[in-house]
């Protein structure tokens, strides 16, 4: 056997990961011969399905053509329902520009192409049979959220009375966001597609990585997601430094994004398949992960209450100068996508 040892470990600096995940960067001596990488301890609350990532490393990702982060190894904890998995440990990357979101889909366009009619059973679908109880605590959320909203006045223009309307309406006849995935076909997604999860390489294509929430849906939500943050311009290098990211409101259109992810999905020999069938699922897509982080949200206010400059991202005219600061960045996203909520969850409603 080869001669295995830790020559060095430290705690993955940066910002604290929403799952509960832990991460460690961890040197490895292997026959003399050094090798840098990251072990992710995944996280064991039950909702985000805790040997989900482990297994998509495991079985999926060695027959995907995709940059992804290489497996060196993996395993469960005896007796526990959580797992790790041991990662290459990333090249340094570039600052992301919004521009680079077409590279980004251009990437898990091959991922969805290549998976397309093929997402293994065990993956679970909260586009379909399992979507009430991925939306299950949404309405008590929604609560806690007005609640919040009316208690602090830099919330107030959080979500409108409106929104909260409609998000309820739409809860309470799930049959019509169903209704808005039935046409689309299915594919392997990533689940939770935004900037601070892409690696930008300085040479070569983007590596995807955090397959935490990896799902089987409809290809169109990986893209629709990754607009929906594509406002928020991070600044940080991912576990070097603290997250730091201002409002941006000067993305790509998403029509755009869209046609550049379309013209890569057929490149990938899949050019019979009609764009309509993709793209039919892209006002519930929208109306989903709004739903989604309305109830999300009102956990993340109430365990960081946010401070009084957060108005800034409210006020007209002084957006554009944006607001340092990764939370209030969030908090504008959020915004920008429950005013959006608003005109999905009409259409889908009728």
């Amino acid at each position: 056997m080869l001669p295995v040892r830790v020559a060095a470990r430290a705690p993955l600096a940066g910002p604290v990961v929403g799952s509960g995940a832990h991460f460690e960067r961890v040197t490895l001596e292997i026959a003399g011969e050094s090798i840098a990488t990251v072990l992710k301890v995944i996280a064991t609350d039950s909702t985000l399905g805790p040997t989900r990532e482990r297994r998509f490393y495991e079985e999926l990702a060695p027959k995907l053509r995709a940059r992804l982060p290489r497996l060196y190894a993996s395993g469960p904890f005896p007796g526990r329902d959580d797992g790790w998995i041991l990662l290459e440990e990333l090249p340094r990357p570039q600052r992301w520009k919004p521009v680079r979101a077409f590279d980004a889909v251009r990437a898990i366009a091959r991922v969805h192409a290549q998976t397309l009619a093929q997402a293994p059973d065990w993956l679970p679908r909260p586009f379909g049979r399992d979507l009430q109880s991925h939306l299950a605590f949404v309405p008590e959320a929604l609560d806690r959220l007005e609640a919040l909203q009316r208690r602090l006045p830099v919330l107030r223009n959080l979500a409108r009375p409106r929104t909260f309307e409609l998000a309820r309406e739409l809860l309470r006849r799930p049959e019509r966001l169903r209704r808005a995935f039935a046409d689309s076909p299915e594919a392997v997604i990533h689940g939770d597609m935004h900037s601070g999860n892409v690696w930008l390489a300085p040479g070569g294509e983007p590596i995807v990585f955090d397959w935490e929430s990896v799902a089987a849906g409809p290809p169109v939500f990986d893209v629709t997601l990754l607009y929906q943050y594509l406002q928020i311009r991070q600044l940080r290098i991912p576990g070097r430094a603290a997250e730091v990211g201002w409002w941006r409101p000067g993305a790509p259109r998403f029509d755009r994004l869209l046609d550049v992810y379309l013209v890569a999905f057929e490149r990938e020999g899949l050019a019979s398949l009609p764009r309509r069938a993709l793209t039919s699922a892209v006002d519930g897509a929208f109306a989903w992960e709004a739903l989604l982080r309305m109830g999300w949200a009102a956990s993340q206010l109430e365990e960081h209450a946010p401070g009084p400059l957060l108005r800034l991202t409210h006020v007209p005219g002084l957006r554009a100068f944006g607001r340092i600061g990764d939370r209030a960045a969030l908090y504008a996203a959020w915004q920008a996508m429950f005013r959006d909520l608003e005109s999905r969850a009409e259409a889908l409603l009728g």
